[in-house]
C-alpha cells in the first residue's frame, strides 16, 4: 500500500510524522488514534486518511491529501491526543 512506501523511504506525508524525526522523547507529542475494536493504538498518519478516501470514494490524490491535512490540522488544533477509528 501507499502508506506502506511512504514509511519505507523515510519520507512523511502530514506534520505529525515529522515528530517521529526528532530525537528524544516525542511520545507526549505524538497524537495516537484508537482502534477501539481491537484495542489498538497506532501512531497517527494522514496517509492513511489519504489513502482511503481515493479507495473507498474515488476521490482524486490532490483532493485527497487537502482533506487529509484539514482533519489533521483540525485535530492539533483543538489538541486532540487521542482519535478513534468509530
Amino acid at each position: 500500500m501507499a502508506n506502506e512506501a511512504l514509511h519505507e523511504s523515510g519520507t512523511y506525508f502530514g506534520k505529525q510524522g515529522k515528530l517521529f524525526e526528532k530525537q528524544g522523547e516525542s511520545t507526549d507529542l505524538a497524537l495516537m488514534v484508537d482502534a477501539l475494536a481491537q484495542e489498538e493504538s497506532t501512531p497517527w498518519d494522514a496517509s492513511r486518511i489519504r489513502d482511503a478516501l481515493i479507495i473507498e470514494t474515488g476521490v482524486d490524490p490532490a483532493t485527497a491529501e487537502g482533506i487529509a491535512l484539514e482533519v489533521e490540522d483540525e485535530l492539533l488544533r483543538y489538541e486532540r491526543g487521542h482519535v478513534t477509528t468509530t
